[in-house]
């Protein structure tokens, strides 16, 4: 996506111009549902969704520095401001950390909150499990990675949830006792994206 390939810049742009990201991704294995990377692995997608985010948001900061070179230019002082601000926000997405976990001032956070960027927008991971993957170290290596990019993160059990559409209140509740759950995953999700 940040090189433009496929639906990139249009996928980019859609992005853009929401309040979060939620981002989903499989932790179960299937034979009949192809994994485009020929393997599942949540860690590696969040990582490559993580990467693409972030190199788009140096592309953003980097045109940014370059239009503010006028401003420097004329010797204006939010020029200065905005100068030391994108230069350690660059800095700060180079090391593959997002513009969320970058400490800032008001004046700092005024000028990075015009860009838009990507990596800015709180983030909602949700892991789709089976059964065997829902308790898997691989989900608790997830969360954490979620934790550490200061981000949600929620775990739903994406056939379950299908399954259980069609059933009435009681049965659900059945159901959600023999998994050992409070509340269907969509309910978590739902009052996490309010929470977010």
């Amino acid at each position: 996506a940040s090189k433009g390939e496929g639906l990139g810049n249009q996928f980019l742009t859609n992005i853009r111009e929401t309040d979060a990201i939620v981002h989903v991704v499989r932790a179960f294995e299937n034979d009949d549902v192809v994994h485009v990377a020929g393997k599942v692995s949540p860690i590696d997608d969040m990582e490559i969704i993580n990467t693409e985010l972030i190199l788009a948001d140096m592309k953003t900061v980097e045109r940014s520095l370059e239009k503010n070179q006028k401003l420097l230019n004329a010797n204006k002082p939010e020029g200065k401001i905005a100068e030391s601000a994108l230069t350690d926000l660059l800095s700060h997405l180079n090391e593959g950390l997002p513009s969320r976990s970058f400490s800032r001032d008001s004046k700092q956070d005024e000028v990075i909150k015009n860009l838009f960027l990507l990596t800015d927008k709180p983030m909602i991971y949700v892991a789709n499990v089976d059964d065997h993957s829902m308790e898997s170290a691989e989900i608790t290596s997830a969360r954490e990675m979620a934790e550490n990019n200061q981000s949600s993160f929620v775990v739903i059990n994406g056939k379950l949830e299908a399954e259980m559409a069609d059933f009435d209140e009681d049965e659900k509740i059945i159901i959600l006792e023999d998994y050992n759950l409070k509340e269907t995953g969509l309910n978590t999700l739902i009052k996490e994206a309010y929470n977010t």
